[in-house]
This record gives C-alpha cells, structure tokens and sequence, in this order.
C-alpha cells in the first residue's frame, strides 16, 4: 500500500499545538513538540540545584560523614528532579556519564563498598554537581574554576570568558534571553561564560547564528579550535564510528543532547547528502545503547524517530531516495522498540518494530525487514513463548540479500529461539551456519546496524543457548571466555549474560561460584535503567533459595532484599 493509500485508511491525528501527524508519526507530538519534551530527558549536564537543596537535612549527615557515595545518592534520588528524569529520579547510568565515571562505581560508592579514589576526581564531581564550596571537606577554590551564584544577575561579576559575555550584550540579550533561543537552561549560559564548561558542539552553529558572529570568532571566544564544518556528525574516527569499549572516550554528554537539536543541514529537496547526515545521526544514537538501559534512551530515540518521520512527511524526493529515507526511518524505529524492550514497554515494543518492518517493506529493504522479524521472535522468546515460525521467517526474508553479519546476526538470533524451544539439533546447526557466515569474505559494505556482531557475540549467545538446552559445561566455558572482554561500562549486557552462567553453574552443582556471579550481576546491575537484568537475576535467585545455608548464597539474598 502506498502512502496516499494509507493516509486514506488511518483516522487523522494531530499534535496538542494543532500541527497535523504524519501517518509514520507513532508518538502523539509534532517532532518541534517532541524536541521540547525530550530536552530534559536528554541534559549533557547535571541540574544545578539551589543553594537550599544541598543544606536541606537529608543531606546533613552524608556531609557530616564525609561520604561521597550517599551525597551522590541522596543527589540522584531526590525528588526534586522526579518531573523531569521520572520516579525513580537520575539513574545511576546518566550520573555516571556526567560524572565521567562507570556506572558500576557510582553503585559500589553508594553502597559503601568503595570511596573516591583520588581528590582531584573528588572536586571534579563536587564541581559538576556544582555542590556549594561552604559545605564540603575540601577547597574548590584550589582550582581554576570561577564559582558560579545562582542568584547573580547577569551585569555582576566578572567571568572568565568576558568575551562570550559581551558577545551577548552586542546581541541585546540576557543570559535569560539567551537560554530561551537556544533551549537550554540560564544555568548553562552561566557555567559557560564562567569559564565552567564549554557549549556542546551541535550548539555551535545556533548560538553563533543567535550571536550574529561567525563560528570562528564563537571559537575564539570558547578558547577552543573551530573545528570542522560538518556539525554534530564530526570527530568520526578513521575506522568510520567509534568503536564499542571506546565509545565514551568521546563526549557521551554530547550524544545525549545533540538528538534534542534540530537538523538545520536537511533541506526540503532530500539528496544524498541528508541521507549520509541522518544515518550519521542514527550510528551515533544507536552506540548509546552500549551503556545507557532503554528507560534512559527511549525518548531520546523516540524523538529522533519523530523527527525523521515529520521530515519525510513534509519532504520531497526522488523515489530511490524516498526509498532510502523510509529505511532511515525503520532502522530508527528498531531503535525506539529496542529501548521500548529493554524497559519493559513491550506494547510499545511491538508496534515500533511492525512499523519498521512496514517501513523496510515499502523501501524494498528485505535486510532491513528480516532484521525487524527477528526483533519480535526475540521478544517473544523473552515475554512470552518462543516464536519458531517468526524465527525463521526472519532469516528467510532476509537470505538473499544479507550480508555475512546480517545473516550471523539473524542466524544467532534464530538459534536462541531453537534453544528456547529445547531443539537442540536446530540449535547447534543455528550457531554453525552463524559462524560460517561471519567468516565469509565479501566487499559488500556492512549495515551500521551490525556493527557490533562478532566472534564474541556469537560466543555470548552460544553460551545463552546451552545454558537454556541443559548442557551447562559448554555453556560456562564460552561464557567465561566471552564474558572477560566485556568491562564494567558495559554493566547491563554484562549483568545479563552473567546471569545466563549462574545458571549454568547452578546446573553444574558449582553453587558458591554461582552465587558469586550472582553477587557480580546484582552489582552490575543497580541503578542501570532496563528492566531485564533484574528479570534474570531473580529467577537465578529463585533457584538458589534451597541453598540458603551456604553463607555465599546468604549473602545473595541478603543483597537482592536490599
């Protein structure tokens, strides 16, 4: 069915501002609305809080006891930041990222079984956090940074960067005024103009456009390089992106922002060149799902989808980029049901991953549309019952024209579901021709989409696999290999296959190194913004519970009640 086709036959929809939604539009905003429901969901810096937040009583014993950790806590889990991060308040993994730090420190310093290492990380945070000097244990003022008053009106004070300061009374603008054009908060045009932190790079050609000085002169004024032209999509590496471990070596605070930014490079007649920008905008996105849980990249992706969406809705070009555009747009959406999946909005899931499979449909993208498939039989493998028939369709929508990863990646994918269903000569076959296929040579470029599946990944789910077919021996020796590649940034995908082994040591009557691994994944696991790890882990411990008495799986349960 073509698009006029299937305007005709869906109910029209408009966002609450009264622009009309694009039949692709799964959200109920227009992507202007979403970038401006999104923004708080995607900060690339902390909320700076008054200074009446951080002397309230909560806080007076964890300053009293010199603990970071609970500081740190008591910050992230206040509920003064319930409206803009949700219940839970900030997860462990976003402080972590604005912390330059891993998510599993930040979970062992509040839980008391580690302290902050060095005083120059200590008045690092302390600085981000942009906790008052007057109430801490040591001096910020030993570094070079300008404190910085909330209530100081924009004509006081002296701050580093006058230049930058000037620039925005040439402008005719407060600090107010200035925060208002670029979407930010007035916080963060004063931490800039402090001298505190520097504008992230996406913001650059809007606030030298709202400046009306050229990006040359913004840099000059930042104290740093221009830089390339190319906007938020630069600072590629030579290898193309960045790769998996190294990722948060760039600037992950970044990530999480520039999707809230909108695409001033796209233009109405779509060509080449905005295709490579959104893909570019997509690889990016997609690395953030390395260490962030889906409740943390949900609306960021969703934003995203919605955006792309609104511009093929309001767009025009030829078919064959028509048709790469709509492909843009299911690679998106499999995002969005990603996230959607992994928090546990398995509804949402659904329907995301059937409109990426509509979308590469129409684009003639069968890769794509096999790839959507195995994303709905590997959550049914999770949420409900394993989907053999799905499984397999996946592969064969796919065959034809999958590169070696894409048919590794479907194949493995197809092999879960095998196990799943306790076939274990399907299983094995599964893996072998997964194998196979990854080792196969070609010249045929890769989809970004796979740029993860390796030798390691088919490892990860071989072990998966045989922990679900009984056969724990081979299962706890691929996963002991595989397992020790991954570091403790990783802290979600490592908490589950690390329950995958305390499963298969359970069955291999190594009870007290399977509660240690539990130990591990429970530790890995807090604060981390998925619902899955916890899923796994508590069926591990369900099956633990008869040996209470060893005080290693005391312990596990000691923990899991906290």
């Amino acid at each position: 069915m073509g698009r006029e086709g299937q305007r005709r036959s869906v109910e029209s929809r408009t966002c609450g501002c009264g622009t009309r939604l694009s039949v692709w539009n799964p959200g109920t905003r227009c992507s202007a609305c979403e970038r401006m429901h999104v923004e708080t969901m995607t900060r690339d810096e902390p909320p700076m809080m008054p200074y009446e937040f951080w002397t309230s009583p909560r806080f007076r014993s964890a300053f009293e006891a010199r603990d970071m950790g609970k500081i740190l806590r008591l910050f992230r889990t206040a509920e003064d930041h319930h409206d803009q991060f949700g219940p839970d308040g900030i997860s462990q993994d976003l402080l972590a990222i604005w912390l330059r730090t891993t998510q599993t420190q930040i979970s062992l310093l509040e839980n008391g079984k580690s302290v902050v290492d060095s005083m120059s990380k200590m008045i690092r945070w302390a600085e981000t956090l942009s906790i008052p000097n007057d109430l801490l244990w040591f001096d910020l003022t030993t570094t070079n940074r300008v404190p910085v008053d909330p209530k100081l009106d924009d004509e006081q004070g002296t701050p580093r960067r006058v230049g930058l300061a000037v620039a925005r009374k040439a402008a005719g603008l407060s600090q107010e005024q200035l925060a208002e054009r670029l979407h930010v908060d007035r916080s963060t045009i004063m931490r800039w103009e402090s001298g505190q932190h520097v504008p992230q790079p996406y913001l650059w050609p809007k606030l030298a456009k709202v400046l009306e000085i050229s990006r040359d002169r913004l840099a000059e004024l930042l104290n740093k390089p221009a830089g390339p032209e190319s906007g938020p999509i630069a600072e590629q590496s030579d290898r193309g992106y960045v790769n998996r471990r190294g990722f948060l070596g760039t600037s992950a605070g970044a990530l999480l922002g520039f999707s809230a930014a909108m695409h001033p490079r796209l233009r109405f007649s779509v060509g080449e060149s905005d295709i490579r920008y959104l893909l570019d905008r997509t690889a990016r996105l997609r690395r953030l799902d390395n260490y962030l849980g889906g409740r943390d990249t949900y609306q960021t992706y969703l934003s995203e989808l919605t955006s792309t969406v609104e511009y093929f809705a309001h767009s025009s070009s030829t078919a064959d980029i028509r048709a790469r555009l709509l492909g843009v747009i299911s690679e998106q959406a499999q995002l969005a049901g990603w996230a959607a999946f992994d928090a546990g909005m398995h509804a949402e899931a659904t329907g995301h991953y059937r409109r990426s499979l509509d979308a590469a449909k129409e684009a003639g993208d069968a890769a794509l549309a096999g790839n959507a498939l195995a994303f709905l039989a590997y959550q049914d493998v999770s949420a409900s019952s394993p989907n053999i028939e799905l499984a397999e369709a996946s592969f064969a929508t796919a065959e034809k024209h999958a590169t070696p990863k894409v048919r590794a990646l479907l194949l493995e994918r197809k092999a879960l579901t095998y196990a799943s269903a306790k076939d274990g000569y399907a299983t094995e076959k599964a893996l072998s021709d997964a194998r196979t296929a990854l080792n196969t040579e070609t010249t045929r470029a890769e989809p970004d989409w796979v740029f993860w599946v390796d030798e390691n990944e088919i490892d990860i789910m071989s072990g998966r696999c045989w922990t679900e077919l009984g056969q724990p021996s081979r299962a706890i020796s691929v996963l002991d290999k595989a397992l020790a590649k991954f570091d403790s940034t990783q802290a979600r995908d490592k908490s589950l296959y690390s329950a995958s082994l305390a499963h298969a040591l359970i069955d291999n009557n190594e009870i007290e190194r399977a509660a240690a691994v539990t130990i591990e994944c429970i530790q890995l696991a807090e604060g981390v913004a998925s619902v899955r790890p916890g899923m796994h882990i508590g069926s591990v411990v369900h099956r633990l519970r008869m040996h209470r008495a060893l005080p290693r799986v005391a312990e596990v349960f000691e923990m899991a009640q906290n």
